[in-house]
């Protein structure tokens, strides 16, 4: 009994994936005719699905930046020699609030650091001495916060090296430890700031 049950679903699973397979077939005859015929043959290049596409490009000119050009557009600060013999660099960023262009036509009233999104990628030396002047010439508080470790006094959350419209601070601290890491602004609301476009790399 439990060998006939189990022929007799093997049979329909047979039956249902060959009338599966003929409808594809049949409607891939079909579709191409029926479909296709309707749209002008200067047309059919365009995309059935959602019937929407991007038209143009993004004017890197107006914006100021090219997305491409930062992937390695490194920024290695002012470099100084420190009396211990040990490397300083001297970085200044600062907030410009201003509209991008993010798709042809279409803008974003963005916070940057240095006018851009995202900021200056900074690239260092594990062990230099990491001095950046923040000026914030804005209309809202902001910081700057380094993932790695350096002290708390500047760890750049609200209370602690947080710039206020039209004040300038300045950041020092080792660059350790080794890797790629994150820097953003850290006032609150730490999501809006975040998405506004305060954030870049810290290599």
């Amino acid at each position: 009994m439990k060998k006939l049950n189990m022929d007799l679903s093997l049979k329909r699973r047979t039956l249902v994936g060959s009338g599966i397979l003929s409808v594809g077939a049949l409607l891939g005859k079909l579709l191409p005719n029926s479909i296709f015929a309707q749209i002008p043959s200067s047309d059919r290049s365009i995309p059935l699905h959602g019937g929407s596409m991007t038209m143009g490009d993004v004017d890197n000119l107006r914006n100021g930046f090219d997305p491409q050009a930062i992937l390695t557009d490194w920024d290695l600060g002012k470099v100084s020699p420190l009396p211990d013999g040990r490397t300083l660099r001297e970085f200044e960023l600062s907030i410009a609030e201003r509209e991008v262009e993010i798709a042809p036509g279409v803008v974003y009233p963005a916070w940057t650091y240095n006018g851009r999104v995202p900021g200056p990628s900074l690239r260092v030396t594990e062990g230099d001495r990491i001095r950046i002047r923040f000026n914030n010439p804005g209309e809202h508080p902001h910081t700057l916060h380094f993932h790695g470790i350096h002290s708390a006094r500047q760890d750049g959350i609200p209370g602690t090296l947080e710039a206020i419209p039209g004040e300038t601070v300045v950041y020092e601290f080792d660059a350790k430890p080794f890797g790629c890491h994150l820097y953003h602004c850290h006032s609150a609301p730490f999501k809006r700031h975040l998405h506004k476009g305060l954030y870049g790399a810290f290599l």
